[in-house]
């Protein structure tokens, strides 16, 4: 266990998996369709690597629950509030009242009110029904799992895969409740994070089989996301995003890497900043200077919410009240 405490990797990975993130949303390779479509699907690790780490730590932690949700709802009310003249513009600038105001409670409840809150929301919400169902039922946890990873991937990379009345039907219903960006597309991997967490001793000591594993579901996501390019679908959710995410978070927590603690620690909060913040930096840059997704954007965004990050974090040492941004 020696080494699994020391999870530098896991802080390294985090900070990569939000300039992940920030691609997925600027497409620096919008221009080259071929390279866009593979480019924009690897990097659809991160946001399964950040359900899949924090429901880790959560489980592994012990802490009360609602420790837990009253600290995501606290950083989404921060964000909220900052985010407040972008959220009164996506949901009341061109709208009715009364669309405006269903539209918001729906982002509220289910998907987002600005557009990294769903990240917040999910968390929170898939974490609160994995730990109340888990003390009900295990096999009603896993089966409520399997339901929830079908519902995402057939509303994503398999949406329009089956020309069929009966599946259009289905993946447009599931598509109502925001399926693949919402909790049903994070209880997956929050169960995914509280299986690690339960059995660490056991995974870490089977890391180097872990190892050839990876190779084997790399190469089935590559097959399937073949499958999406001839359609070109959405790779917001595939099959294969569950078994990598479960042995890349086991090979991580089962590492480390040469960085001292201050550094790590670093890394860590930066990448919380760099996924609250780099929505905010996109609308500007778009708005203010006309740049659009593609390369230059995903540039500037990266510099702009890397600096900004890295100044939040070193001024909350002297100012207490920027840790409630992280």
């Amino acid at each position: 266990m020696s080494i699994a405490k020391d999870l530098t990797s896991v802080d390294l990975f985090k900070f990569i998996a939000s300039i992940m993130v920030v691609a997925i949303h600027t497409r620096p390779f919008i221009s080259n369709i071929e390279a866009d479509y593979w480019f924009t699907s690897v990097c659809r690790i991160g946001v399964p690597f950040f359900f899949v780490v924090g429901s880790y730590f959560f489980f592994r932690s012990n802490k009360p629950i609602w420790s837990y949700v009253n600290r995501l709802l606290l950083l989404y009310l921060v964000w909220f509030v900052i985010e407040i003249p972008f959220i009164y513009e996506r949901f009341f600038i061109g709208y009715s009242f009364e669309e405006g105001i269903r539209n918001f409670i729906k982002g509220l409840l289910i998907n987002n009110t600005f557009y990294a809150s769903w990240y917040i929301t999910a968390s929170w919400q898939s974490t609160l029904l994995v730990y109340l169902i888990s003390r009900r039922s295990q096999a009603l946890l896993y089966i409520v799992g399997a339901l929830c990873a079908f519902t995402s991937v057939s509303n994503a990379l398999y949406a329009d895969l089956f020309d069929h009345p009966a599946w259009g039907s289905f993946t447009q219903l599931t598509s109502m409740c925001f399926a693949s960006n919402s909790f049903i597309a994070a209880i997956p991997y929050c169960i995914i994070g509280r299986y690690i967490a339960l059995n660490e001793d056991k995974l870490i000591k089977r890391r180097s089989g872990l190892k050839y594993l990876i190779i084997i579901f790399l190469s089935l996501g590559f097959i399937e996301l073949l499958i999406g390019k001839q359609y070109y679908l959405m790779t917001d959710s595939f099959w294969s995003l569950y078994p990598i995410s479960f042995v890349l978070v086991v090979l991580l927590i089962s590492s480390s890497i040469s960085i001292n603690g201050d550094t790590s620690r670093l890394l860590r909060k930066m990448s919380i900043l760099i996924y609250l913040i780099h929505c905010i930096v996109i609308r500007i840059m778009r708005s203010f200077a006309d740049i659009q997704e593609g390369i230059l954007l995903f540039i500037v965004t990266v510099l702009i919410t890397i600096s900004i990050s890295y100044i939040i974090v070193k001024l909350s040492t002297k100012m207490k009240l920027l840790k409630y941004l992280y």
